[in-house]
């Protein structure tokens, strides 16, 4: 029998040599932040980088309204990340 995709439950964490895929989990920061749980966070092992990912579900119209809200609200973590994570 098939699985099927709606019903699959990500890792919290995967991890292999190059990367680190955290999902739906808290980050933790030196500093209290308050909006520290993306959706995904890719941290790019080899690149020293990391990809913060929150998904929404849009309307054409406030789409570049939700993407400032989006780049606001983790602005902080983002910032923490660097100092942590570096």
């Amino acid at each position: 029998m098939q699985d099927k995709h709606y019903d699959h439950e990500p890792a919290t964490v995967t991890e292999n040599q190059t990367a680190t895929i955290l999902w739906d989990t808290p980050i933790q920061t030196d500093k209290e932040i308050k909006a520290n749980r993306t959706g995904m966070v890719v941290k790019d092992k080899k690149e020293r980088t990391c990809l913060l990912i929150d998904m929404s579900i849009l309307t054409e119209r406030n789409t570049s309204l939700k993407r400032m809200e989006k780049l606001t609200k983790y602005k902080d973590l983002e910032i923490e990340i660097e100092k942590t994570w570096e």
